[in-house]
């Protein structure tokens, strides 16, 4: 994504400074997936239990990560 937006820019000196940042955080990412939930079907509640509980564990564990650049 960085790589197709530096060779867009044509041929002429410049400086480009890019910060780049890790945040060890999902945010409200399960909160806005069970407020998403429309269905009435068990199967479908019982999932969702499953995967929330897999997301956190993961979560917990330090799987995932935040990242975002940042230009200034």
């Amino acid at each position: 994504m960085l790589g197709a937006l530096l060779k867009s820019i044509p041929e002429q000196s410049m400086r480009v400074q890019v910060r780049y940042e890790v945040v060890e955080d999902v945010g409200n990412l399960f909160e806005f997936y069970t407020a998403q939930d429309r269905s009435g079907s068990e199967i479908g509640k019982t999932l969702d239990a499953a995967r929330l509980e897999a997301w956190e564990q993961k979560t917990e564990a330090g799987h995932y990560c935040a990242q975002s650049f940042i230009s200034t």
